[in-house]
């Protein structure tokens, strides 16, 4: 999930940072570390009021909210409900920083106005949906040809020779390049800004080269500065839900805040770290919206001081950390639900697991700010989820069947639709509304993973001429998200054409001595939609005795000729579902001439005949195989 928390980080330095002595920028931390501390006082003087192991009940300042029990609760709170209330906690957060000697001097002005572009330039990226950063490697022949102005938002650095890389999300003030250290998960860098001021930068990456996590360090010469980092682990949330609207994802932000002051040989430096893990569960409704959620959050705040040498480094003394845990478990939350009314569901303990004092109100605050802030995050995420799988459409599918393939008029049309999550599952429920605007609907329901649809030709409109199709639409929403509107059609019995092929092959056998007589011949007619008969052409050639004025009976009766000529054919197509087809030789009407009777879908037949040649009665054979082949030819519509 990457979400707020780098904005967050990015705008807490947007706001001038406090210097290491500095009090609470929180005035409300402010009020309540003071209620705190006059409790205590009074309870001294009622001689240690306090019951062993626990504070005395804390009395929450107005606008403020108690968390733990109302009676007695466990600190006041105030968690930030938008993106300024998160900067406000980050704020408070760097205010918890323990304080250095008086004479330590903090971050200077340039310091921070170099903090403040940085974050801009980080913020700009992930409102753009970018990572915070991306480091871009290059191989050292490659790298050696960019200059930083041809990397927008980066900045280029040859190490070693070897590799270089340019860190995206940067902007040019950040400095030109000293040092650039590259590693299978991450690199460092440094860059100088000038007059005195550093940066030093850790990144981890993933595969891709975008920041997982990242840490900025920003000094001066004398070695003031500014800490702050961010971290985000863990898978990133699902892209949809599955069929039965479950969206299970876990969270961990990161974010580390500090500031360096120098005191003459003495480097102080102050670090607030705060880790917000767990997991959380979304469920999405019939609706095909977000409806509510679980969480269980576990947060961490911890408190580190130590003292370093300005000459060496070395570590001169460490303050014992702080950590201060807060839990959160709750299932079923409405996603409209407030942040700030879990706040007494939420269970926290101060240092060694013991209960909060009074003088822990400023801790108590930022950590419940800041759970807080995560459970406004998994909300924001359920909204942007919204708009994938609601708006966009882009998760539940439908998927039916229909018959008949196609309607006739008076007719029926039927459909079984299903509606199947982003995982391909069957979704858990649905919502139907069904429609149909080419005859009388009937649906088996309106609720449920599928739907049974059947629409009927009352008015006996369908048919190709004029065109009325079968149609049936209906708008989806389901667990697993709201799908594109089913609308199919059905379309009607299309223009039929028939496309009618006869062969005939043909012999005439006269016995011994005479030439026979064999013909083939072909043709082709087409019957047109609404037609029932029709003509067509076709042609013949044969091989036959050559009778002449000089060559009749009792001559040459060896003597052959080829011959060939035209022929008609024609189709005619019969109330009793067959088809009369006609094949006549135009040069010999008289030889060549048949017709037959044919079932629709054609076939073969042999007609066989006698007829008189040469004054003999009988003496001619013939045979006629006819072969008929008929296609029946769909046309596009409007053809």
């Amino acid at each position: 999930m990457r979400l707020l928390l780098p904005l967050a980080l990015a705008v807490a330095l947007l706001v001038a940072a406090p210097a290491a002595h500095a009090s609470p920028a929180s005035p409300i931390a402010a009020a309540a570390a003071r209620r705190g501390a006059a409790t205590t006082r009074g309870a001294a003087r009622r001689g240690k009021a306090k019951k062993k192991g626990r504070a005395r009940a804390l009395r929450c300042p107005r606008g403020t909210v108690a968390f733990g029990s109302a009676r007695a609760p466990q600190g006041c709170a105030r968690p930030p409900a938008s993106a300024g209330g998160r900067f406000d906690a980050l704020n408070a957060a760097l205010a918890l920083a323990p304080r250095a000697s008086r004479k330590a001097k903090g971050p200077s002005a340039r310091v921070r106005k170099l903090a403040r572009q940085l974050a801009s330039g980080m913020l700009q990226r992930v409102q753009a949906g970018e990572p915070a950063l991306r480091v871009v490697r290059a191989g050292a022949a490659r790298a050696a040809g960019l200059a930083p102005a041809s990397l927008p938002h980066g900045i280029a650095r040859v190490a070693s020779g070897a590799a270089a890389a340019s860190f995206q999300g940067l902007p040019s003030s950040a400095g030109r390049s000293v040092s650039v250290k590259l590693e299978a998960g991450g690199a460092e860098a440094v860059f100088d800004a000038g007059r005195g001021v550093t940066t030093r930068i850790d990144v981890q990456t993933d595969e891709n080269g975008d920041a997982t996590s990242a840490t900025m360090e920003v000094t001066d010469r004398r070695g003031s500065g500014l800490v702050f980092g961010m971290g985000e682990k863990g898978p990133p949330t699902p892209t949809c839900p599955t069929g039965a609207g479950d969206l299970p994802s876990r969270l961990r932000q990161e974010v580390i805040v500090g500031t360096i002051a120098v005191d003459g040989r003495k480097r102080y430096r102050r670090v607030v770290k705060q880790v917000i893990e767990g997991r959380w569960h979304g469920y999405v409704a019939v609706s095909a919206r977000a409806e509510r959620f679980d969480v269980a959050l576990r947060g961490a705040l911890e408190v580190r001081a130590q003292t370093e040498s300005t000459a060496t480094g070395k570590v001169l003394k460490r303050e014992g950390t702080r950590t201060f845990r807060t839990a959160l478990d709750k299932r079923g939350v409405p996603i409209g639900t407030d942040p700030a009314s879990l706040l007494r569901e939420m269970r926290l303990r101060g240092p060694k697991g013991r209960y909060l004092s009074s003088g822990d109100v400023r801790e108590a605050t930022t950590l419940v700010a800041f759970t807080a802030v995560a459970v406004g995050d998994v909300i924001s995420e359920l909204h942007r989820g919204d708009r994938r799988w609601y708006d966009d459409r882009a998760c539940a599918t439908i998927d039916f069947t229909s018959s008949p393939e196609r309607v006739a008029k008076g007719g029926r049309a039927d459909w079984e639709v299903v509606a199947l999550g982003a995982d391909g599952q069957k979704v858990a429920d649905a919502t139907w509304a069904p429609a149909s605007s080419c005859g009388t609907l009937t649906a088996s329901g309106t609720r449920g993973p599928s739907i049974t649809l059947a629409v009927v030709d009352d008015a006996g409109r369908w048919g190709p001429e004029p065109y009325q199709p079968a149609c049936a639409t209906a708008e989806v929403t389901t667990t697993g998200g709201r799908p594109r509107p089913f609308d199919h059609t059905i379309f009607p019995i299309a223009k039929t054409d028939w496309r009618i092929e006869i062969n005939v092959a043909y012999r005439e056998d006269m016995g011994p001595g005479v030439v026979p007589t064999e013909m083939t011949g072909s043709g082709t007619v087409a019957i047109r939609h609404g037609e029932v008969t029709a003509q067509g052409d076709g042609q013949w050639s044969a091989r036959e005795w050559a009778a002449a004025v000089d060559n009749t009976c009792g001559q040459d009766m060896m003597r052959g000729r080829d011959v060939a000529g035209r022929a008609v054919v024609g189709a005619q197509l019969n109330d009793d579902g067959t088809i009369s087809v006609a094949f006549t030789a135009l040069e010999r009407p008289l030889n060549m001439a048949w017709i037959e009777i044919f079932p629709l879908e054609g076939g073969r037949r042999t007609v066989t005949n006698e007829k008189p040649f040469c004054g003999e009665p009988r003496r001619a054979k013939t045979t006629a195989d006819i072969t008929v082949a008929v296609t029946r030819v769909e046309r596009p519509w409007g053809q």
